[in-house]
């Protein structure tokens, strides 16, 4: 016992945190651990697989990704308002956990049949493994925004916004240690199992994210609606979301931000497509250079964020992945090359998840229940994919034209000084509504 209580002091005083708040805030971390460390062990395959299918289809898989983006939302908020919050949560991952297995399935098939190409140079493949090559690259996409999505609603859901600034950056750490053990599990084992075995590693994390969310909601007890909201339906986080200028903020802030990952992530394809021909030398790539980012955000994220967002502020926290981007996109403007642009990745995506990640999330702290989970889902799937695609098309239009990756990069920029505009609007209206709600509750 005195072991532990010694443990606990030291968490508190490394952390920040109060030791009331240690253990369901270990309980978040370990849930959101095991959803991103299923998803960092299929994200390579992801990125592979777009590969074999060619960097000439990668626009089309963005669009394909959108559309299936505005079916599957509509079905979300259905089903959203036909259970308990928590029961929801736990069939949305079983049902991911469900996919997961038959992905596996087909996939050994495709293996055993020699339809799906393992070594050698990233390829077009054909028939019916080009159908599942497809299929799967848009379901991880779906996959991913949809399951952290749902985890950070029922964060903004129990915290808010004063409390949040505390504990959503020990939180995130461990998203980041899932991460970074899902980056290393691919890494390692990836020569001896082979690609389509990691699959089951997904499944397992899967289950064990709904345990940690059980422990979570524990004391969890689901507020009544409000009598004088009306009852939701399929489009209502939509029509919320249109009616709230604070809401399309937020819509313009993550469109923004998908868009110039977007121009990233299409500067590495051409890169590494031209650059590595094994397939096993691209997905130890990726998955060294999420080991890279892992790393360092859990550094930030443990030491530094829960005390760092109180001090600096959330306007602060919002700019800071514009101002990387806007400096990053200039930089290889002048200078291209696969390490460089790795960099640029590394030091963009520490700062998103060590903070400006935290810091849009606390956004949602001072919104309604119903926007805190109808809204939010449309707006972390649909307005994110929807910046994915129209990057797509613009890298297609740029491409058409020239040749030259730097082009894409200067392009960027101007997008990137707009990002900084809209997070310091966007930190700002947070600011006064979290004031209003203290005094209201005072």
């Amino acid at each position: 016992n005195s072991t532990i209580e010694s443990v606990k002091k030291l968490l508190c005083r490394l952390t920040g945190l109060e030791e009331s708040q240690l253990r369901p805030a270990c309980f978040a971390a370990l849930y959101i651990f095991c959803i991103l460390t299923g998803y960092y062990v299929i994200k390579p395959l992801r990125d592979d697989v777009g590969l074999l299918l060619g960097t000439d289809f990668q626009t089309k898989l963005f669009v394909g990704t959108l559309i299936a983006m505005t079916v599957v939302n509509p079905i979300f908020g259905y089903l959203m308002n036909r259970f308990s919050r928590l029961t929801f949560i736990r069939l949305t991952y079983r049902f991911f956990a469900l996919n997961i297995l038959g992905f596996i399935v087909i996939f050994k098939y495709l293996v055993s049949t020699g339809q799906m190409p393992e070594t050698g140079k990233a390829v077009e493949v054909a028939g019916v493994a080009f159908g599942v090559g497809v299929a799967f690259f848009i379901w991880v996409s779906v996959f991913n925004l949809f399951a952290t999505s749902i985890f950070w609603a029922f964060l903004a859901d129990l915290y808010n916004s004063r409390e949040s600034k505390k504990l959503f950056g020990f939180v995130g750490a461990g998203g980041t240690l899932g991460q970074l053990v899902g980056s290393f599990l691919t890494k390692t084992l990836v020569d001896d199992i082979g690609p389509t075995n990691l699959l089951f590693l997904s499944v397992v994390s899967l289950e064990m994210a709904v345990f940690a969310m059980n422990r979570l909601a524990q004391n969890y007890e689901e507020p009544e609606r409000p009598p004088e909201e009306d009852k939701p339906n399929a489009l209502s986080g939509v029509s919320d979301i249109l009616k709230s200028p604070y809401l399309l903020g937020i819509c313009l802030y993550l469109l923004i931000y998908s868009f110039t990952s977007s121009f990233l992530w299409f500067q590495k394809q051409y890169i590494v497509a031209e650059t590595l021909t094994s397939r096993v030398d691209r997905v130890d790539f990726y998955s060294t250079v999420n080991l890279i980012t892992s790393s360092l955000t859990l550094i930030i994220q443990l030491f530094l964020t829960g005390r760092l967002l109180p001090l600096i502020g959330l306007t602060a926290g919002l700019s800071l992945v514009p101002v990387v981007t806007t400096v990053g996109f200039l930089v290889l403007g002048f200078n291209k090359g696969l390490y460089l642009l790795a960099a640029v990745e590394i030091c963009r995506y520490t700062c998103n998840y060590g903070v400006s990640r935290p810091s849009r999330e606390i956004l949602y702290t001072v919104v309604s229940r119903r926007e805190k989970y109808l809204s939010k889902s449309f707006i972390d799937t649909f307005v994110y994919r929807a910046g994915d695609t129209i990057a797509s098309g613009a890298v297609e239009a740029i491409r058409a034209f020239t040749s030259s990756l730097q082009a894409i990069s200067l392009v960027a920029v101007p997008f990137g000084l707009a990002f900084i505009g809209v997070a310091i609007g966007l930190g700002r209206a947070q600011n006064r509504r979290a004031e209003a709600l203290e005094v209201s509750d005072a």
